[in-house]
């Protein structure tokens, strides 16, 4: 491998979410076993469990870290209510430990507890398996430890690059724009064949998954923007990313559109149609897949050349001998390209200011 690219690879693991998470993490829970070693005996023997505490809270939005934390406390009480009040009344055995598993596990559904209510079946099991007859003790280990470790953990959440998970948006948007670049392609080709080819299904669903990837990375780059004191550093590359969703989705709708076209209209779309709206299709295809001017080629070029094909739409769409029905359908993919192409034009433009 070349130095430069072995040096782009090293560059890109470093900057990925997923390092500065586990780092965090890593210290996070180093720093809350030893702070949590410091207590006074015999709670300092229960330090671990500030490990525990401090590495789960560590996520990829800040927000989030203080509600887990919360969930996690509210998890650990119902546990130990749990295993306490089953042990008040009969001690562990087998059975006992089963009962207590079983309801935990159902007390945990109430959906406040989210990701966190795997800690409430836990906690109760450790109560009742290490806590012995006279559980008070463990149960004040747990009660100390982890609620500090969760602590320690969102402050360095918080302190250290508090993250922001634009990585991930950038890598869906990627994926959203090749996959609908290739179905403007073959919606293109499908034209220019009259309808006579029939669409992939497999390019439909990819275009789906991608689209839930996008909207998946939109909701955490939002939650991970509530009390993070980072977003205003990074609110230029947040509102470009926020455009480019944007044009995309109107690329999206503009597919959707041409599908239902020719799944319904098939050989019959008029002639007069075909041409114009494959070479739309083609060039906001290329737009997509390269975004910006191939080599040789001016940044004014893709504009002109789209606005150009959005005027014979909606010249097409005022022909009287375009049927009425495909006309209303056409004004209504130049109106959707013209969108399109405003956004993605965009998003160029702030690239290269």
């Amino acid at each position: 491998m070349a130095p430069h690219r072995l040096r782009d690879r090293v560059a890109q693991a470093a900057h990925h979410p997923v390092t500065a998470r586990a780092l965090k993490s890593g210290l996070a829970a180093g720093v809350s076993y030893l702070v949590g070693s410091t207590l006074p005996e015999p709670l300092d023997g229960y330090s671990y469990y500030a490990a525990m505490g401090a590495f789960t809270v560590v996520l990829p939005a800040v927000a989030d870290s203080l509600k887990s934390a919360l969930r996690t406390v509210l998890a650990i009480l119902l546990g130990i209510a749990i295993a306490v009040g089953l042990q008040s009344i009969t001690s562990t055995t087998w059975w006992v430990i089963a009962l207590a598993v079983a309801i935990a596990v159902v007390a945990a559904a109430l959906p406040v507890l989210h990701n966190e209510a795997s800690w409430a079946p836990l906690v109760a099991l450790f109560v009742l398996a290490f806590g012995g007859e006279d559980p008070q003790l463990f149960v004040l280990g747990y009660l100390t430890q982890v609620p500090l470790g969760a602590a320690i953990g969102i402050t360095i959440n918080v302190v250290l690059v508090p993250p922001l998970p634009v990585h991930d948006l950038e890598k869906a948007l990627r994926g959203y724009r090749f996959a609908l670049g290739s179905r403007l392609e073959e919606l293109a080709s499908a034209l220019r064949e009259k309808g006579e080819r029939d669409l992939s299904p497999d390019l439909l669903s990819q275009v789906e998954v991608r689209r839930q990837q996008v909207a998946t990375a939109l909701d955490l780059n939002r939650r991970a923007h509530r009390g993070n004191p980072r977003s205003a550093r990074f609110a230029a590359l947040d509102q470009r990313l926020w455009t480019e969703s944007r044009a995309l989705h109107r690329c999206d709708l503009l597919g959707e559109a041409a599908g239902v076209l020719l799944d319904e209209l098939g050989t019959t779309v008029s002639e007069e149609l075909r041409r114009p709206l494959a070479e739309t299709f083609e060039h906001l295809a290329a737009r997509l897949r390269a975004p910006s001017a191939p080599e040789g080629e001016g940044e004014d070029a893709w504009p002109h050349r789209l606005s150009d094909d959005i005027a014979s739409l909606h010249a097409l769409s005022e022909q009287e001998s375009v049927p009425v029905a495909q006309r209303h359908l056409v004004a209504t993919l130049a109106y959707t390209v013209r969108d399109a192409a405003r956004l993605l034009e965009g998003t160029r433009s702030r690239d290269a200011a």
